[in-house]
């Protein structure tokens, strides 16, 4: 794994644990490159089993695939998300 591989899995470590700490207990990564644990010179925890460990009870949806063709668009859906924005304190009603 190159440096700046390495680089990047340990700040997505600080950031889990710092979120896990205030209390997050839902994640969704996207691209996660599963399994990160061994992987790398640093010897990172899994991200997943890092939240766990601080917050009891996390769920976490970890997405990737190695096939993926990205000449191709890509979508993404976050179905019953939207309506669930609060823009400047107020539900969102409409696009």
């Amino acid at each position: 794994m190159d440096e700046v591989a390495q680089e990047n899995a340990a700040a997505l470590v600080r950031a889990v644990r710092h979120l896990a700490h205030l209390g997050y207990d839902q994640y969704a990564d996207l691209g996660c490159g599963r399994p990160m644990q061994g992987m790398d010179a640093l010897n990172l925890p899994d991200l997943a089993d890092l939240a766990e460990e601080i917050q009891s009870g996390c769920q976490w949806l970890a997405l990737d695939c190695d096939e993926l063709d990205l000449a191709k668009p890509l979508v993404v859906f976050l179905g019953a998300v939207l309506h669930f924005v609060v823009p400047h304190g107020r539900m969102l009603s409409r696009f």
